[in-house]
């Protein structure tokens, strides 16, 4: 009897893998967000819009770009974008996944320079399938620029599949 439970379970939560070589997926998260360079470490918002194209079954190519404001002694501000590669387990409506990615930030306000800094960021994720077309979950991204600063943000996201 167990064993029917779990196969009854492994079924209720299986649906065929959507990524497929072509599709297409536009997502917006909202989160907090915080950098750090010498002297300035602020706590904020952030809004982040993804694109990804499917390069195969389970990798995507994902181009991003989000902006976010800062809440310290003075208002500061970060727009990023990055190109990468995500991998993700697609088998269940569970779908984790992985990405790697590089690009550039622009940081100022709040009594800093206004600055472009080169940035490696790593980010993982955990979306649930609500339907063919539509997913929602939650992603946490870390960012490291050359001159010993740091971005990193946890965000809820919306996916449309097209």
């Amino acid at each position: 009897m167990p064993k029917r439970v779990a196969i009854l379970f492994l079924v209720a939560v299986s649906a065929p893998a959507q990524a497929e070589p072509g599709s297409q997926t536009i997502s917006v998260g909202v989160g907090y967000s915080t950098f750090s360079i010498p002297d300035h470490s602020p706590d904020g918002t952030m809004l982040g819009v993804d694109y990804e194209l499917g390069l195969a079954d389970v990798v995507m190519l994902r181009v991003s770009a989000g902006g976010g404001m800062y809440f310290a002694d003075e208002r500061s501000y970060s727009a990023q974008g990055v190109v990468g590669l995500t991998y993700q387990v697609d088998v269940l409506r569970l779908v984790p996944y992985g990405s790697v990615a590089a690009g550039g930030i622009v940081l100022g306000g709040g009594g800093i320079d206004t600055d472009i800094f080169g940035l490696l960021e790593l980010a993982v994720g955990l979306d649930f399938r609500h339907s063919r077309h539509f997913s929602y979950g939650v992603q946490i991204r870390s960012e490291t620029y050359v001159e010993s600063t740091s971005f990193f943000a946890v965000s809820a996201r919306v996916s449309w599949r097209l």
